[in-house]
This record gives C-alpha cells, structure tokens and sequence, in this order.
C-alpha cells in the first residue's frame, strides 16, 4: 500500500470535507510568562508585551534565561482554552467574549504575575485549522487506501478461485 501522501492531496481532502473539521472547543495561540511576584523586573517584562510579537518572543527568551522565570513562546501550536486555564489562572465566564475582547492580560495570584498575549483564537464551531486536522487527515486517507486494497484482494482471490473452481457454495435449510 502507498503510504506517501502529498501537500496537495492533504489539503483538497480538507477543503472538500470542511464541515467534518468542526471545533469541539475554544483553541488559542499564545505566547506568556510565569513570573515570581518578588521579581524586580516585572515593569520591564510587561513593557515587553508591548512590542511587535517577533520582538517580544525573543525578548522573553532571553529575560526568561537571565531572570529564571518559566515562559511558552511556541506560536506556530494551537492549544484548547481549557488547557490554557489550566497553567494561567483566567477567570471568565464567557470564553467566546473574553477571546474576542482581549489580546494582552495580567493576572496575579498569591505568588505569581501571570502575562500572555494571544495571536490568535478559533472559537467553538469554527472550522478547524489546517495544521491542527493534518495528522487526522493523513490517517484518514491511509485507512480509505487500506480498505481499498482489502476490498481488492478479497476481489483477486475469489475471482482466481472462482476460475479454478476452487471453493464450495454451502446452503443453510
């Protein structure tokens, strides 16, 4: 079986099923920082947010190694909501309002100042983004292929059988 799929391929499966592709949940893409409450520097990094996305990623990079403070800078990942909330302390009670309104938020707790900026968001229902369905596509069209050649092979065999007379027919009375 063929297991080598292309681009193209990959992407006209997607086009031609886009409502197969629809959001079970609130997905974000979002750059933030974890940062001890009794750090000095915390003024700098939020004036950090303030820069053009490319700047304040490498930014934070290098502030995180200096100043020891826990970051997440992969943009190019989509990640659920909830998962989100999960690490950062956000409280809302509409997660449609809150993305919709909001790129940078600050929040605090107990020991930590909590800054993230999102980059971008789908929410529930929307049609999924193409990286987030690619593997579930790959494996989509591998098990059609995989059907396809079964289907064959039993084809292959009962017609050579049937040439060679070489099964029975058993009737059930």
């Amino acid at each position: 079986m063929d297991t080598s799929i292309s681009q193209t391929e990959l992407k006209t499966f997607y086009s031609n099923h886009l409502n197969d592709f629809e959001l079970k949940e609130n997905i974000v893409k979002v750059y933030y920082c974890i940062v001890d409450k009794r750090l000095e520097s915390i003024k700098q990094i939020e004036e950090t947010f303030e820069l053009a996305d490319s700047l304040v990623i490498d930014s934070l990079e290098l502030m995180a190694n200096y100043y020891q403070f826990n970051i997440s800078i992969d943009t190019a990942k989509w990640i659920p909501f909830e998962d989100l909330k999960r690490i950062i302390p956000i409280e809302t009670y509409n997660q449609d309002l809150f993305l919709k309104n909001k790129r940078f938020v600050k929040i605090s707790d107990d020991n930590n100042i909590y800054m993230l900026k999102f980059v971008d968001f789908k929410i529930k229902d929307d049609i999924s983004p193409f990286t987030l369905v690619e593997k579930k596509i790959r494996d989509l069209i591998l098990a059609k292929r995989k059907i396809l050649l079964t289907k064959k092979v039993r084809k292959e065999i009962f017609d050579q059988a049937a040439a060679n007379n070489d099964f029975e027919i058993y009737y059930n009375e």
